[in-house]
C-alpha cells in the first residue's frame, strides 16, 4: 500500500515500511523542484514522532523502490538518474540507524537498470534484483 502526501509544492510517496522492535523505517521518494529524490524518514515504533529524515539528491530523479533492516542497518536499492553511466542506473546504499550513509554505490550499463528487491545472501553480503 502506498501512502502519500502531498502539498501544492511537492508530493512524497512512500513505498514500503521496514519495522523493528523499537522504530519504524518509511521509504519512498519526494517531488521537489520537478524531480524526484529518495526520502528515508525514520520513527518512534508509535510514528508518533519523527526521529530523523534523509534525502538521496542529485540532479535528476533517485527513487528507493525497496530495502531490508539488517541489524543496525537500512539497506536500500532502487535506482538513480544523476549518478552511474546510464539513464537509470541500480544504486545500493546502507545507512546505520542514526541517519548515517555508510556505502553509496552505483551499477548499470548504457540503458535503464533498476533495483527493485534486495535480499540478504548466505554469504552475509546482499542481491540486489
Amino acid at each position: 500500500m502506498e501512502t502519500k502526501i502531498s502539498s501544492t509544492t511537492n508530493e512524497s510517496s512512500f513505498n514500503f515500511i521496514l519495522a523493528s522492535s523499537t522504530y519504524l523505517i518509511l521509504a519512498g521518494q519526494a517531488k521537489i523542484n520537478n524531480n524526484y529524490d529518495g526520502l528515508l524518514v525514520k520513527f518512534a515504533t508509535d510514528a508518533s514522532t519523527t526521529l530523523w529524515s534523509k534525502i538521496i539528491s542529485g540532479k535528476k530523479d533517485e527513487k528507493i523502490l525497496a530495502g531490508i533492516l539488517d541489524g543496525n542497518e537500512i539497506i536500500l536499492t532502487g535506482y538513480t538518474s544523476s549518478f552511474g553511466s546510464g539513464n537509470n542506473d541500480i544504486f545500493f546504499t546502507i545507512f546505520n540507524d542514526q541517519g548515517t550513509i555508510k556505502t553509496f554505490k552505483t551499477l548499470g550499463g548504457k540503458n535503464n537498470d533498476v533495483g527493485q528487491n534486495i535480499i540478504k545472501a548466505l554469504d552475509g553480503g546482499y542481491l540486489v534484483l
